[in-house]
């Protein structure tokens, strides 16, 4: 344990404490914070002012009754004003020692990348969160002032993706240090391969999103012919992708030809490489344009190593942005589950919910200390479909 931890902590406690204090002490000096500072802590309005309401919330006593007169409505929302204020500057003074470059956040790296073997157990002071860039400019601004609200509230140090336009976007807040981690910051660097790859920019120019998941229990060696007949008598028959002209006949184009962006998860590339071949050598009868991408395949689940499970989180989010959504039995348009290596017939139906399927609480009834089907229990819990 670095002895000297609880003295940083109780520096930057004091330098908040002190802050305060000079705010609250003269009347006609309270909020007199330097313009400046105050500016860049506060970034923007649109930030800060949904923080304000939340903390408002979270820190306000409601009175047991009405009667609450106007002169102590207006002490709660000083108070709740002082108590923004105070996390502000608190996270000022963290900011500042933990900010990238600083000796605190080298040795933070130092731990996670150390933190497999013996040398890595000391503690640091330092945590972070770290905000992705996705959207439009509402959903920034909106997942900005979700994830610095966190950052407050957990004392954390809050951290910001360097996108195409993020640093134009927002100017620097905090004094004397960044929020903008450096290019070689770790995380960046572990998932930077994927990310190149990642098919999220090439999904959003598209016209219509499609995600095939595909997870086969069969523990024999893949790929599976029957798999791949299913998720082409699915796709085909439910008009979800367009049939292709293998003769070169004379194609049908539509008025309009649209651009369909495929996204295929799974271990195996097989699948993905049977359907990107298939609409890379033949047209569509339609005229239409179909592009296939598959992030990554692991070929066998390694739920052990944090890497696999960034990238299965990853494509599970990016499965989530599609508008139509295949999924594997057992688990929109689902796929049926194969009997004998057949593909079933039909392929596929229509799911009654895009919700997740086989997420559930215990089956278990406290009450009566048994066993209990959940699915009887009321009228809006049923059971998955097979």
């Amino acid at each position: 344990m670095d002895p000297h931890s609880h003295r940083r902590r109780h520096h930057r406690s004091d330098f908040a404490d002190q802050r305060l204090t000079e705010l609250a002490r003269a009347p006609n000096k309270r909020f007199n914070i330097n313009t400046t500072r105050l500016a860049k802590i506060l970034a923007t309005g649109l930030i800060i002012l949904p923080i304000l309401v939340i903390l408002s919330l979270i820190t306000r006593q409601h009175p047991s009754d009405h009667t609450v007169g106007l002169a102590d409505a207006r002490i709660l929302e000083a108070r709740s004003f002082l108590y923004l204020i105070y996390k502000l500057i608190n996270y000022e003074a963290l900011h500042k020692y933990c900010g990238p470059k600083t000796q605190s956040y080298n040795k933070t790296l130092k731990k996670v990348k150390s933190s497999h073997s013996s040398s890595g157990s000391a503690g640091t002071d330092c945590k972070y969160v770290v905000w992705v860039a996705f959207s439009g400019l509402g959903n920034k601004v909106l997942s900005v002032t979700a994830v610095l609200l966190y950052a407050l509230l957990t004392n954390r140090v809050m951290l910001i993706d360097r996108g195409e336009d993020t640093v134009d976007l927002f100017y620097e807040p905090f004094p004397k240090t960044s929020w903008i981690p450096p290019l070689d910051f770790l995380i960046t660097q572990k998932f930077n391969g994927f990310n190149m790859k990642s098919p999220e920019s090439s999904l959003a120019k598209a016209d219509e999103r499609i995600g095939i998941q595909v997870r086969v229990f069969d523990t024999r060696p893949g790929p599976f012919k029957y798999v791949m007949d299913q998720i082409l008598d699915c796709t085909l028959k439910q008009k979800l992708l367009p049939e292709v002209d293998n003769d070169e006949s004379a194609i049908k184009s539509s008025a309009k030809p649209k651009l369909k962006a495929v996204l295929v998860t799974s271990l195996n590339s097989r699948y993905y490489g049977i359907l990107r071949n298939m609409y890379w050598e033949y047209s569509t009868v339609t005229g239409d344009m179909v592009t296939v991408y598959q992030p990554s395949h692991e070929e066998y689940q390694q739920t052990e190593k944090s890497s696999h499970n960034g990238k299965a989180l990853a494509e599970m989010y990016l499965l989530g942005i599609t508008d139509v959504l295949i999924t594997s039995s057992w688990f929109e348009t689902m796929l049926f589950k194969a009997e004998n290596d057949t593909t079933p017939n039909p392929a596929c139906q229509k799911d009654e919910s895009m919700e997740p399927c086989f997420h559930t609480p215990p089956f278990y009834d406290c009450r009566g200390k048994s066993g209990i089907d959940t699915g009887s229990m009321v009228p809006y819990v049923t059971h998955c479909r097979i």
